[in-house]
């Protein structure tokens, strides 16, 4: 299954680039998916992204990055609520372009002009934000964690858990708020 991750560790780091190639590593179960980490402006910032090997049509996942914004999107978009001068990216399959000219066109209020079954994390190097999103319908899934060690979003739960950004475990407040309904 492909995938998509991106994290800003909060906390000294021996190695942020391994810990982000393992992640990526993560996300590829089968020998035909690829997988990449994106650099960007801030060392304590990764994206990456898991794709199909297969097609390109097929890919799954996708990822852009121009002078400052950096993108990876799990899913597709069908189209965009108003132009933001991305037609030619939409029409050749390059959703996150597209994200990213929203992005521009749009500022952080870009995600409402976005309309697919799509998840998404995009930094901005110039702001240092890094924003995760996921379609309104839910349809595609992003996890996040936001703890003193890291912020982290992924696709794929199973990758982000097995990270070293921050310890698993249950948390008791919430079993018990589950149990009381």
């Amino acid at each position: 299954m492909p995938g998509i991750f991106g994290f800003r560790v909060r906390r000294p780091l021996d190695d942020p680039e391994r810990v982000a190639q393992r992640f990526a590593r993560d996300l590829c179960l089968c020998h035909w998916q690829r997988s990449t980490v994106l650099s960007t402006a801030n060392p304590d910032v990764k994206l990456g992204v898991a794709w199909n090997d297969l097609s390109p049509i097929a890919r799954g996942a996708s990822w852009f990055s121009d002078r400052h914004v950096s993108c990876v999107l799990d899913g597709y978009l069908l189209r965009t609520r108003e132009d933001c001068g991305a037609a030619v990216a939409l029409a050749a399959s390059e959703h996150a372009a597209v994200a990213v000219a929203a992005y521009h066109r749009f500022g952080p209020t870009f995600p409402s002009r976005l309309e697919g079954p799509f998840s998404l994390v995009l930094h901005d190097s110039r702001d240092d934000h890094l924003y995760g999103v996921t379609a309104r319908d839910g349809l595609a899934p992003l996890y996040w964690h936001d703890g003193s060690d890291a912020v982290c979003f992924s696709s794929v739960l199973g990758p982000m858990a097995r990270g070293d950004l921050f310890k698993t475990g249950i948390d008791p407040g919430v079993i018990a708020t589950m149990l009381a309904y």
